[in-house]
């Protein structure tokens, strides 16, 4: 399930030349194993442009030269820098040669703000590529400091201000924001692994995102750790193919947590689809995919969430935690095992939502209703044949004034047997 990327251990000799020089390029622009000629050592990035290849001794450097339709292609390397893809530079690819176990960007954020590793404010830009072949390693390399508010990205999305269109960050390896070891923060933040706001369309699929961690001291709240967030204003975001992993947060309750993917805020039309979520791990509030998006429409499925836990109520830890109200709300396909909760629903959801065909395994408790008064959980599947509360199944909690019908019920595990199973009448 989870991709391995190997790290880079010695540092590449310094870059001193900030002009770039220019390598013979083979049809199509193609240079170092893809066909034409390496750049140098001192100037190891490559500007695919018009059939020819230019080399800069940053990433940065390559960006700020690059025109539409352009690639910026990073030869193997670890690349002390942060990158900004600012506004105007529409449509071109940052990408690695050899893939994310050989190529790194190791960010120095400091905590004093704002800040991500590699932000992006243009539209139509594609940070690394697919099936995880042409992507980076992307993490913090400084130690965070301790101001009063923060925000630590891995790739930031959308933070100038303006709209971006049709970001798209694939087969990149994302870790450790907070810095090399998990280290005190206090006052508001986030440490994630891929943050956006005002992004329309934005696509974050085959990337590996973890681990993730901030540990606080006492008396300190406010602070959450997150492999994806969506906040502010989003619309159609496709989250996909992920594998988000080790998301932990440690510290007081409440006012602190840990998510693997959340869909916050004026986020509308996400679609969260064939993640793999484990090991997400929280003192206080945790989930494997969060939305706290009221009135939006959302749909979560086919993923696996697993190892959700936190030392809070079943209420503060869940495979999926639904806070939003009013809009279609569809949950299928997911296997969802061995957290404490494997749904939580902590608002009346409309009539639209469906929590139907997913698997329920291994976990204390299958679904705690908090707040809705007729919420559908039907045709699910629930750890054995007999349905909820029978012996090896998981069972249905309903806190008032929340009602689940969960009849009928699946007999079978969708995954194991490909449909949708046998439905069961009794309870």
């Amino acid at each position: 399930m989870r991709r391995l990327f190997c790290v880079v251990m010695a540092l590449c000799a310094a870059l001193a030349v900030v002009a770039p020089t220019t390598a013979a390029a083979d049809e199509g622009g193609n240079g170092g194993d893809e066909g034409g000629h390496s750049c140098p050592s001192s100037k190891p990035v490559q500007l695919r442009h018009a059939g020819t290849t230019m080399c800069f001794p940053t990433i940065q450097s390559a960006v700020n030269a690059a025109n539409s339709g352009d690639q910026v292609v990073a030869q193997p390397h670890i690349y002390d820098e942060n990158v900004t893809i600012p506004v105007g530079k529409d449509n071109i690819t940052v990408r690695s040669l050899k893939g994310p176990e050989d190529t790194r960007i190791v960010g120095n954020l400091n905590g004093s703000s704002t800040e991500s590793v590699v932000e992006i404010d243009a539209s139509s830009v594609r940070l690394g590529g697919p099936n995880g072949r042409t992507g980076f390693t992307i993490e913090n390399g400084a130690a965070a400091a301790n101001p009063a508010s923060f925000d630590l990205h891995g790739v930031g999305i959308g933070f100038d201000g303006g709209i971006t269109t049709g970001v798209q960050v694939t087969g990149n390896h994302i870790q450790n924001i907070a810095g090399p070891e998990p280290l005190p923060l206090t006052g508001f933040g986030r440490v994630d692994g891929v943050a956006a706001t005002n992004a329309t369309q934005a696509a974050i699929r085959w990337n590996e995102v973890g681990p993730i961690s901030a540990a606080l001291p006492a008396g300190s709240s406010n602070v959450f750790g997150y492999g994806v967030i969506f906040f502010g204003s989003n619309s159609q975001p496709a989250i996909g193919f992920n594998a988000i992993h080790d998301i932990s947060v440690t510290g007081p309750c409440p006012g602190t947590g840990a998510l693997g993917v959340a869909i916050n805020d004026a986020t509308s039309g996400a679609t969260v689809s064939g993640n793999a979520v484990w090991n997400v791990l929280a003192d206080c509030a945790a989930a494997g995919i969060s939305s706290g998006a009221p009135g939006v429409p959302l749909s979560i499925t086919d993923n696996v969430v697993a190892d959700v836990s936190s030392n809070a109520s079943p209420s503060q830890a869940a495979g999926i935690a639904l806070k939003g109200s009013g809009a279609t709300v569809t949950a299928s396909g997911n296997l969802l095992t061995h957290d404490n909760a494997g749904v939580a629903v902590l608002a009346p959801l409309s009539s639209t939502t469906h929590i139907n065909h997913n698997d329920f395994s291994r976990n204390p408790i299958g679904v705690y209703n908090q707040a809705d008064p007729n919420l559908d959980a039907t045709l699910n599947y629930w750890g054995c044949s007999d349905g909820p509360g029978a012996p090896g199944c998981d069972t249905v909690v309903d806190v008032a004034p929340g009602h689940t019908t969960y009849i009928p019920f699946l007999t079978q595990s969708i995954r194991h047997h490909g449909e949708n199973g046998s439905p069961g009448d009794a309870g």
